[in-house]
């Protein structure tokens, strides 16, 4: 494919190092596929922290990623096993700084709204009030109907 001279294979890295590569990046690309198996991600911890980055987004329409980065509003969201696709998604976001930056500020809030520890705490003590009868405790987000 001609990569080997424009990648470098940087191996184990500290947390500081992971962070201020990601820092460095105008583009977080994570390509995933269900397994030949059925073996899948859920939804990739990778994905999280690179938007609390403000790192924008590409990835594969699979699993859970499409719980949090929804296609056009926290990043960009291709078919898997559709290398074109991921390829032109990759231009037109090099093309694109303003929409990238919308999108990674985008997913850093939803980041911090709905999948923080706060948020999960609110949504468990919603769901616990209801089945016990009770109101909701103050700020507690109401339960989520199941999908």
């Amino acid at each position: 494919m001609g990569l080997a001279g424009r990648i470098d294979w940087l191996g184990k890295r500290t947390q500081d190092e992971v962070i201020a590569e990601m820092r460095a990046a105008d583009l977080f690309v994570l390509p995933s596929k269900v397994a030949g198996n059925g073996d899948r991600d859920g939804l990739p911890n990778v994905l999280m922290e690179a938007a609390s980055q403000r790192l924008p987004v590409l990835s594969t329409a699979v699993s859970a990623i499409p719980e949090f980065v929804r296609d056009g509003a926290e990043g960009r969201l291709v078919a898997p096993g559709d290398p074109d696709a991921l390829a032109e998604a990759i231009l037109a976001l090099a093309a694109d700084p303003d929409g990238r930056a919308r999108m990674a500020a985008a997913a850093e809030a939803r980041l911090r709204a709905e999948f923080g520890m706060t948020a999960g705490i609110d949504v468990i003590a919603a769901r616990l009030a209801e089945a016990l009868g009770e109101a909701a405790p103050a700020g507690a987000a109401a339960p989520r109907a199941a999908e």
